[in-house]
């Protein structure tokens, strides 16, 4: 069984610094902290519609989607963004800390970042707040920072690195899972081909090997 470890406690500090900071010159009164899954897995895959606001509501589609994909690193992401919420609402200062999720579209690209748009807006437009933190699993997802500063300013982006423990022979087992994956989905196909395919594919055999 291939466990997960999150690897983002020392950025949860750097992302508490950073709003500690922003805070002393100029001090908001309502942060968001958003998780954006831009190529909305949590849909694809369990059915969740976005946008979801509030921590039961966040925690319940982190649950349902983490039973039907307890591996994907948008599972670390959203539990990372309640946790993040949790700390921030214990740090104090502030008269009010949300959380949130928000989606794109499983093609990514500009029908990803319009549903975004569209989702933060329907969340903007129920509740204002002075500033957001981004948590995301990776640059994808950080694509939309500059959408989402067009809204609100940014304090901080969180992102969360999860790092694998395997023997060789669970290595070996996780290699053809991604592999099958870079062949069979769509998004995939264009690196899996040619020269640079091929040094993908030897990065991440690699990277399997010796961890």
């Amino acid at each position: 069984m291939v466990a997960g470890f999150l690897k983002e406690d020392a950025s949860a500090l750097n992302t508490l610094k950073c709003c500690r900071s922003w805070m002393s010159q100029v001090r908001p009164t309502s942060v968001i902290v958003l998780c954006v899954d831009r190529d909305n897995d949590v849909g694809e895959v369990a059915g969740v519609q976005t946008p979801i606001i509030g921590e039961e509501a966040v925690k319940r589609a982190a649950v349902e989607f983490a039973a039907k994909r307890p591996d994907d690193s948008d599972v670390n992401a959203i539990f990372a963004a309640l946790k993040l919420y949790h700390q921030l609402r214990e740090q104090g200062g502030m008269s009010d800390v949300e959380v949130a999720l928000v989606a794109g579209h499983k093609d990514e690209g500009v029908k990803a970042d319009m549903r975004i748009s569209e989702e933060l807006d329907a969340i903007l437009s129920v509740k204002r707040f002075d500033a957001a933190v981004l948590v995301s699993d990776g640059p994808t997802d950080e694509m939309v920072l500059p959408l989402i500063q067009s809204k609100l300013p940014v304090l901080s982006v969180h992102r969360v690195v999860v790092q694998q423990s395997r023997g060789v022979e669970e290595s070996f087992i996780l290699f053809l899972r991604y592999a099958r994956r870079l062949f069979e989905e769509e998004k995939y196909k264009k690196y899996a081909m040619g020269i640079p395919g091929g040094l993908i594919t030897m990065y991440v055999v690699l990277s399997i090997l010796m961890p």
